[in-house]
């Protein structure tokens, strides 16, 4: 999912408090209206518009000991599938970007059918392993914030070193673009990609490269890629 989708869906109040309503089972309008406190008609724009994106489905339902008859069904909304949102946004430097945004499952895991269950359904065992899934998660959120507060202490220091030592803007803006793609100063970057992002011509990145070299942050990989020195 791309950046500008993750933000259209979560960045409306309306749909966040559909989606939080929803992830405790199928709802009618009058429950979503009962739990939501705007309008039914600004529910139905979202529910549709989040139909549309396949977000969520409607169900008919016929009421139990209640004939056909004609005419529109009931129906109730629910979550097409399970989500979780996960996103990370870079440092922001001289260009903001969002690094990762991910709606889990993917496409492919969402097609698997599920499962049919026969028997009784051990209810306990059932608890038990979703309180050891849930500590779980908890571990990974905490290691997971611990980690990013690692990243985040080193990304200052290193931005804070630049603003310092560097006084050119283009060479400050090709730190800041490794300090964001790490991988790509081992692996090494083009002239074209450095050009490409300062927007200049080859020939005056390659300028600001040579300039890198010289105060001996940068060297030539080879002909036109570079690594870090």
């Amino acid at each position: 999912m791309d950046k500008d989708k993750f933000f259209k869906i979560m960045g409306n109040k309306i749909r966040r408090q559909i989606l939080d309503s929803l992830r405790r089972g199928p709802m009618s309008m009058k429950q979503l209206n009962g739990l939501i406190d705007v309008s039914r008609q600004a529910i139905l724009k979202q529910l549709k518009a989040m139909e549309e994106e396949g977000l969520i489905k409607t169900i008919e339902k016929e009421p139990p000991g209640r004939e056909s008859r004609p005419g529109p069904k009931p129906h109730v909304y629910s979550l097409r599938y399970f989500y979780t949102f996960y996103y990370e946004l870079g440092p922001s430097f001289a260009k903001p970007r969002v690094m990762q945004i991910k709606i889990l499952p993917t496409q492919q895991q969402e097609k698997k059918a599920l499962p049919e269950i026969e028997g009784k359904i051990d209810f306990t065992a059932c608890i038990d392993e979703l309180i050891e899934i849930e500590q779980e998660i908890t571990d990974l959120v905490q290691k997971q914030k611990t980690v990013f507060q690692r990243k985040n202490k080193l990304v200052t220091t290193v931005f804070n070193r630049i603003e310092q030592h560097v006084d050119n803007e283009e060479e400050r803006e090709v730190l800041y673009y490794i300090l964001s793609n790490p991988h790509k100063a081992k692996e090494g970057i083009t002239i074209h990609t450095i050009a490409s992002f300062l927007g200049i011509r080859d020939d005056f990145a390659k300028t600001v490269m040579d300039n890198l070299i010289s105060i001996g942050i940068m060297k030539e990989k080879t002909k036109d890629i570079y690594i870090l020195a």
